[in-house]
Formats: structure tokens, C-alpha cells, sequence
């Protein structure tokens, strides 16, 4: 979600941002460019991942922690390296209540004029309490997006938990497909008649439920519930065909050449974090990535991903950033490793 301020209200906000001292400052986290321009190029462009976020929104003493990580992407944009866009993997909250959507909604907001921001629903974003017995769910009535410029459609009129985004990489346009925990067949129909349709624009996959480990989707029909909290475990499945990781990829995924990158979160420790590359029916690659750090202290213990594109336009890397240990996890990509184009 991105809106557009006034030319004069942009001139006095980049006055304020340049003239603060330090913009981490209201939160007692220190964090210097010189952090992030070790690692980072300044000719690249990136889109940040966060993970489940559930446990700062659900819990008040940990929302601080999230309120970090967002101060901290904030800066990086400050700092001059080009975020395009911060997407979410689902599970904006634990228990699908007014009070936690405010939260959420009053974090993220901290983005507005800034950084276009797309979030997918998780399980605990539907049903009483996040039970998860029903397609219900208050997302949309505080995630709004129906004026938002880089909205491209959505599957329900004024409902946001399947939509496609438009951002840009190197001037050029990138769809973001946001769709809900296991997705019902006639979402896939959808998503899939606008990948067909827009063939010459690359696609980002963002739903919640479809790694299940490093190397391996989510896969009723081989593993049946010896995979954990699979979308088939959850009761609304019994009301209406869910998809998981694996029947994504074989509809949507892997028949669509447009589809370079896919991200979840969902699995909690230890298979939390895991990447898996695999090949289209075109032959071309697609990086598949989990990312979930729910289950580390204070709700996820700062951690978030920087996915960088580089500017030959063709490689990306990743990497993880831990804002409250100031510690970086370069192993899952190393610089250039993932060539997309």
C-alpha cells in the first residue's frame, strides 16, 4: 500500500528525515549505513521480507520489537538504498481480533508515502480467534487497497486477500500475486488467467502455507499430515478444496514462466528457514523461499530479509538482518547466486 503525498508535504518530510540525528533513535536501536553498505550495493534495488509477525502484534511488549524492524527498513530507505517494496508472509495476527488489526495497521502505516507494502493472510488471520474454521477475516477492512495505485486487481470486489500489486525494478514492472492461506481452486483459475495474461511482466509468489522445509513444499498427497500444520489439517478445508505447496507450484507456479521468486512463512522451528530452487516447464529457474522467525524470543527477535537486486538486471541475492543483535545471515544466498533473468 502506497499513497502519494503533496509535492510541498515530500519537501518537508525529506527536510525532517535529513535533518534527524539518527532515525532509529525513538526505539534505542543504533543502526549506521556503514551496516548495511558493507553488504549491500547502492546500484541495486530490493524488496525486504518480513516473517509471521503474529507474536509482536498479539503480544504488547514485543509490538516494540517489530516497531524496530520497520524504523530500521525506514532508515535503509533513508540511507538512499532503494526499497521498493516490504512484503509480509502471513500471519499479521494471532487471533483475528479488532485490537490486533489496529495494531497492524497502525505499524504499517509508518510505510504510507514511502514504501509500497503487500501482506498475505495467514491462519490466524481467519476464523473466531484465528481458528481458522472459516474463509472470515477483518484483513481487508483495515488493509484497504481499493485506491491504492499499485493495486492491479483483486479477486473480490473490495476484498484484498488475493490481489496483484505492481512495483518496479529497474523502471521496469514486477506483478506481486498476494493470495490466502491454501488457496481454493478458483483462486489459483484467477491468478493464473492474470499470469497468462500479463506473460511479459515477472511475478513474485507471496502466500502463507508452501515450503514445508528447506528443499520441500508442502505435499498432501505424498506426506499426508507427517508434514505439520499442512493446509489440509485446518477445518475449512473440510468445507472447500484447499491447495498447498506443492499443488501451487503444478497449477500456478511452474506452468507460468513469469514466476521467478515464491515466499511463505508458516513452519515454525527448526524448519523455519529453507530456499529450494526448482525448475519451470520452460526450464527456467524459480527460488522458493520459508521464512519464519515466530517462534525466536521477543516475537521473532528483530530478524527480516533483504532480497537485493542487482544492477546487471539478471542476479539476486539474500540475505537475513537481525536489527536487535545487529547480526547478519549471509548463507542462504551468497551475492549473485540466484540468476533470475
Amino acid at each position: 500500500m502506497k499513497k502519494t503525498l503533496p509535492g510541498c508535504l515530500v519537501i518537508v518530510l525529506l527536510l525532517v528525515l535529513s535533518c534527524s540525528k539518527e532515525p532509529l533513535a525513538d526505539t534505542g536501536i543504533y543502526v549506521s549505513r556503514e551496516v548495511f553498505a558493507e553488504y549491500l550495493d547502492a546500484s541495486s534495488e530490493f524488496i525486504i521480507v518480513l516473517p509471521d509477525i503474529q507474536n509482536y502484534i498479539s503480544v504488547e511488549t514485543y509490538t516494540p520489537y517489530l516497531e524496530k524492524i520497520i524504523n530500521c527498513i525506514l532508515a535503509l530507505d533513508t540511507y538512499g538504498f532503494k526499497i521498493k517494496a516490504a512484503i509480509q508472509v502471513g500471519d499479521i495476527t494471532n487471533f483475528n481480533t479488532p485490537e490486533e488489526w489496529e495494531r497492524a495497521r497502525a505499524l504499517f502505516a509508518r510505510f504510507d508515502y514511502r514504501i509500497p507494502y503487500i501482506m498475505c493472510t495467514g491462519n490466524h488471520d481467519y476464523g473466531v480467534n484465528g481458528d481458522c474454521s472459516t474463509r472470515e477475516t477483518l484483513f481487508s477492512r483495515y488493509f484497504n487497497y481499493r485506491n491504492d495505485s499499485s493495486l492491479v486487481a483483486s479477486f473480490e470486489r473490495d476484498r484484498f486477500e488475493n490481489a496483484v500489486f505492481e512495483v518496479e525494478l529497474f523502471n521496469r514492472p514486477v506483478h506481486i500475486y498476494s493470495l490466502e492461506f491454501g488457496p481454493r481452486d478458483k483462486v489459483l483459475t484467477w491468478a493464473d488467467s492474470l499470469a497468462k495474461a500479463n506473460t511479459g511482466v515477472m511475478g513474485i509468489l507471496l502466500t502463507h502455507a508452501y515450503m514445508f522445509k528447506a528443499e520441500q513444499r508442502y505435499d498432501f498427497s505424498i506426506f499426508q499430515y507427517e508434514q505439520t500444520v499442512t493446509p489440509y489439517a485446518f477445518p475449512y478445508s473440510r468445507n472447500e478444496k484447499v491447495n498447498d505447496g506443492e499443488e501451487i507450484w503444478q497449477k500456478l507456479v511452474s506452468p507460468n514462466d513469469i514466476f521467478r521468486f515464491v515466499f511463505s512463512g508458516h513452519k515454525t522451528c527448526p524448519d523455519y528457514l529453507g530456499t529450494l530452487i526448482s525448475e519451470n516447464t520452460e526450464g527456467n529457474n524459480c527460488l522458493q523461499v520459508l521464512f519464519n522467525t515466530q517462534d525466536f524470543p521477543f516475537g521473532g527477535e528483530g530478524w527480516f530479509q533483504i532480497l537485493e537486486f542487482h544492477a546487471d538486471e539478471k542476479s539476486a541475492s539474500l540475505r537475513n538482518y537481525s536489527v536487535l543483535l545487529n547480526e547478519w545471515e549471509h548463507s542462504i544466498l551468497n551475492k549473485g547466486s540466484f540468476i533470475y533473468k
